[in-house]
């Protein structure tokens, strides 16, 4: 939503009414595309806070995998990310617009991979519409399974040859979402390329531009 606020003027909208005037860039994918080091470069370069992949953070909280979430396990993620992202626009190093790493739609196809009794998976439906219907973003960058898959510890490996249909299923899922008119693709092959895509897909959608002085 370009001209959604000027941001000089950040500083004097009440802190109760940021989350109306916060811009929310969303960086979506399957596993190993590198979100995260695109998210972090991102909120450096936008002076900007971030949320990461929780999923990550729950795994090694609750010591499993990928293939060992359960349908609770995901309702939890799902209210768990809807939390962490309130908390980042909340935050007071919000200055108008905040980087999400992973959205409801991506947590919906990683279950639907995952869960193999097909009958536990509308259980988390409600959560996920509601959740769906709260989420907001102004652009949703998207990154194809273009990059070598790399063992983290945490995923499962056998999704590696799965990658693509999950990047279709996905791509089916957020054109199905409310926000399917704000997708971009960044399908250079190199991570500077794809940066450079953000950074031009940012500023047509936003107007935002990165600090001077931060590469």
């Amino acid at each position: 939503m370009h001209g959604k606020h000027n941001r000089k003027w950040w500083p004097l909208i009440n802190q109760s009414f940021r989350r109306e005037f916060t811009t929310i860039i969303l960086v979506v994918g399957p596993a190993s595309v590198g979100k995260t080091t695109l998210v972090t470069r991102l909120s450096k370069l936008y002076d900007a806070p971030i949320t990461v992949e929780y999923a990550r953070e729950f795994e090694e909280a609750c010591n499993v995998d990928d293939d060992e979430l359960t349908a609770f396990d995901y309702e939890r993620l799902i209210l768990s990310k809807f939390s962490q992202n309130e908390h980042a626009i909340a935050s007071h190093a919000n200055h108008g617009i905040v980087f999400f790493l992973i959205l409801m739609p991506w947590l919906r196809v990683s279950m639907r991979n995952a869960i193999c009794r097909p009958m536990r998976t509308p259980s988390c439906k409600p959560t996920f519409d509601m959740v769906i219907e709260q989420e907001k973003p102004d652009l949703v960058l998207l990154i194809p399974p273009i990059t070598e898959y790399v063992d983290g510890g945490f995923r499962a490996m056998r999704w590696a040859s799965d990658r693509y249909r999950f990047h279709e299923t996905l791509v089916r899922v957020i054109q199905e979402s409310p926000y399917a008119d704000r997708v971009v693709t960044l399908d250079n092959p190199t991570f500077e390329g794809r940066k450079t895509q953000a950074i031009q897909a940012i500023r047509q959608a936003t107007g935002f531009t990165p600090r001077t002085g931060i590469s």
